[in-house]
């Protein structure tokens, strides 16, 4: 009863969430990529862009329509995690589990956004109920369960690699290895082997943009002590007395490893591999981009386990100890929702103007949205300064839009630059298009630094003549603004070129 009362309260949460909510920066990039199938495509596999292409297909272009598929997913996670208890320990302590599974704040926007982590928390779930049944016995059942698991892994996003090396060495580590010949199993592997063709296709035929980009160019590789900050912040995005209690409970699945418990051994390595690993990274790896969330999926076997170990370790006081940790986690939960209220409610938005927890990636494309529908006519060409900006407009146009995107540094930064040159809407695309032909510009101000917008503007008088300030749009709070031009395309000095912004 606990279980799904809460189960339907962060449902809610989740739907409400969906429905209220303006696109992140990141899921408008793939809706626009949903908009153009493909197997793969220069960031990611096509996984995410095909789900939210389903619920494009079944709602049409709306930012909750865009989000069905995650949020269906999202709500299933649970299910999964009382599946995988129950292997170890009881009915009451598989439904506990369910409790802590609907806590874990991290699962609050992983359970809604569409973005990569809820397939990948799907298929590394998947793989892992598959590999406890395997040890148990080789079925037709768990090997397709196997092989459906790791083909959406595979489909998600390249990380999925880190999950499955650990799957696969924790499955040896629990004895699994005497099952490798079995032709079932292999036939999985096998399956999953095959769904990474398309990824290494796409590589193969475009210099090998997506591993330059996930492995090395958004990566320095160079030792930085901000890596310091990985546990700390992990503590943070998961609460922590939880956070606490998932590594007391990884000791325990240790312990009872060594003890004997073979099957333990495929936890232990299932999440202490990926925790050690991207602790590891941390001082190696991305320190720009946001990457708190990695480690999610390493969490989830522990929650499954965490009740067993709570009443066999403290048999007197298990139940309180377990209410505090689900009082704190429910609490980070109601914290992170009230952040994602901020972008939705306009004073609280406001509010947090100047500061860093302004919602920035949430807000201000309806503002630029209904301006730049009023401004572009039917002869004009639709320029966006950047991928994000690009991918929002395309969006409030149901992809009914050319729009071609500027040479900004932020393409490349998210790696999407490639993208761009593929779909032949960047700056390159844009020059080939005949001289004069008459534009109308979208700069995001407030994605460029303060004091690089000036020369990001005089920039313009190089690609574009007659160019001509038109209006200055803000989100809420002037948190954010947006500036429109029209001009002519191809440069010439003659030409009166305005990059002067009148603050109307």
């Amino acid at each position: 009863m606990k279980f799904y009362l809460l189960w339907s309260l962060t449902l809610l949460l989740k739907l409400l969430l969906a429905w209220q909510l303006q696109l992140f920066g990141d899921e408008a990039f793939y809706a626009w990529e949903a908009a153009r199938p493909a197997w793969a495509y220069s960031d990611l596999p096509g996984m995410t862009a095909w789900l939210i292409r389903l619920g494009i297909e079944v709602g049409g272009y709306h930012s909750f329509a865009v989000r069905l598929a995650f949020v269906l997913i999202g709500a299933l996670l649970p299910f999964f995690i009382v599946r995988i208890a129950r292997n170890f320990s009881s009915e009451t302590h598989a439904w506990q589990a369910g409790v802590l599974s609907c806590c874990l704040p991290l699962l609050l926007p992983m359970g809604f956004l569409a973005l990569p982590e809820a397939p990948l928390c799907l298929a590394a779930l998947l793989c892992l109920e598959a590999a406890l049944s395997l040890l148990k016995k080789i079925s037709v059942f768990a090997c397709v369960q196997l092989a459906l698991g790791l083909a959406i892994g595979a489909s998600t996003h390249y990380r999925f690699i880190i999950i499955l090396l650990a799957g696969a060495l924790g499955f040896m580590v629990a004895g699994g290895w005497r099952h490798y010949r079995d032709p079932r199993l292999l036939l999985a592997i096998l399956t999953g082997a095959v769904a990474w063709l398309p990824l290494f296709l796409y590589n193969e035929h475009n210099d090998f943009a997506g591993w330059q980009f996930q492995f090395h160019e958004r990566n320095p590789w160079q030792f930085s002590s901000r890596g310091l900050l990985h546990v700390p912040l992990q503590t943070i995005v998961t609460t922590p007395i939880f956070y606490a209690a998932l590594l007391w409970c990884l000791w325990h699945v240790f312990r009872s490893w060594r003890q004997g418990e073979k099957k333990m051994g495929l936890i232990f390595v299932a999440a202490g591999l990926p925790l050690i690993l991207f602790a590891g990274l941390a001082f190696f790896a991305d320190q720009v981009r946001t990457s708190f969330h990695w480690p999610l999926q390493a969490y989830l076997p522990l929650i499954a386990l965490l009740p067993f170990f709570l009443t066999e370790k403290f048999p007197q006081w298990h139940k309180k100890i377990l209410g505090l940790v689900m009082f704190s986690a429910i609490l980070g939960v109601l914290i992170t929702f009230g952040y994602f209220l901020t972008a939705i409610v306009p004073s609280l938005t406001t509010a947090l103007v100047g500061k860093k927890s302004y919602p920035d990636n949430f807000v201000g494309w309806n503002e630029v949205s209904i301006a730049t529908k009023s401004f572009l006519k039917k002869d004009e060409v639709l320029v966006a300064d950047n991928f994000m900006l690009a991918a929002q407009l395309q969006f409030s146009f149901a992809g009914n839009e050319t729009i071609y995107v500027l040479d900004h540094p932020l393409n490349k930064k998210h790696g999407r630059a490639r993208q761009l040159k593929d779909w032949h809407v960047d700056v390159d695309a844009l020059t080939s298009l005949n001289k004069n032909t008459q534009v109308l510009i979208v700069i995001e101000e407030t994605n460029t630094k303060q004091w690089l917008r000036d020369q990001w503007r005089a920039k313009l008088c190089t690609q574009f003549n007659s160019l001509k300030f038109e209006k200055l749009i803000y989100g809420p709070g002037k948190g954010k603004s947006f500036s429109i031009f029209r001009a002519r395309l191809g440069a010439d000095s003659g030409k009166a070129c305005d990059t002067k912004i009148s603050m109307r």
